[in-house]
């Protein structure tokens, strides 16, 4: 973890970063790694932003709490010993075979590609599911829900899982292969509702809704898997 916390009668969390701009309001963000970001107004005093931030320290220690919870339950995700798929893990294992495959719940990579390359050959076999299991995923949507963008492409952003944009254009982040069905589902369906609303607001939530009612849990779920934005750089 990247926060630091001040080991004595009462434990302290404090920010890793504090950032000052002409902004008129204070905030506090953690970041997927688990870095705390302070922003505040260039005028603020530090007794202020200490003030603020010592306001904070219970959300800051439950959210701190659930990255770590997070971290360990996907330790072998993070470490590479195992890949997603589908929201499942699978092992990997080297074989005798002609390309990336899957056999039940192992990945099997050819004995003929070298170590140092056998991370690029995953990344492209998991990009070439996405690249099918995702238009057709959105093909079939489309179909249902009567919305259908200009454009759909694949995208490797670090930060989204998806977008859409005033050209019609929806672009999927590839690691959408990795998550489970009722979260990739999610994301289309809410990539898609932006073609009627370019916004979050209540009207954008009711229509996604209207498609998914379940979507709140999907939603949340997605957020155990945010990590993955930041994994196969």
């Amino acid at each position: 973890m990247s926060y630091r916390i001040l080991r004595g009668e009462f434990g302290v969390i404090y920010p890793d970063r504090i950032i000052k701009t002409r902004r008129k309001t204070i905030s506090l963000s953690i970041e997927k790694g688990g870095t705390i970001i302070v922003r505040a107004p260039s005028k603020m005093s530090d007794a202020q932003i200490n003030k603020f931030v010592s306001l904070k320290q219970n959300w800051l220690m439950s959210k701190l709490s659930e990255i770590k919870l997070n971290q360990n339950k996907f330790s072998s995700i993070i470490n590479h010993s195992e890949y997603l798929l589908y929201g499942i893990n699978h092992n990997v294992a080297i074989a005798d075979v002609k390309r990336v495959e899957v056999n039940q719940r192992t990945i099997l990579v050819p004995n003929k590609i070298e170590e140092s390359r056998r991370q690029a050959a995953l990344i492209q076999f998991f990009k070439k599911q996405a690249k099918s299991v995702l238009s057709k995923r959105m093909a079939y949507i489309q179909s249902i829900i009567k919305l259908e963008p200009k454009k759909v492409k694949l995208t490797n952003s670090k930060g989204k899982w998806g977008s859409c944009n005033s050209h019609q254009t929806i672009a999927l982040n590839w690691r959408m292969i990795m998550i489970p069905p009722s979260c990739i589902d999610y994301i289309i369906i809410h990539e898609l509702c932006h073609l009627v609303e370019m916004n979050h607001s209540a009207r954008f939530w009711k229509l996604v809704e209207t498609f998914l009612p379940s979507y709140g849990e999907a939603r949340e779920k997605l957020k155990e898997y945010s990590f993955l934005l930041e994994q196969y750089r």
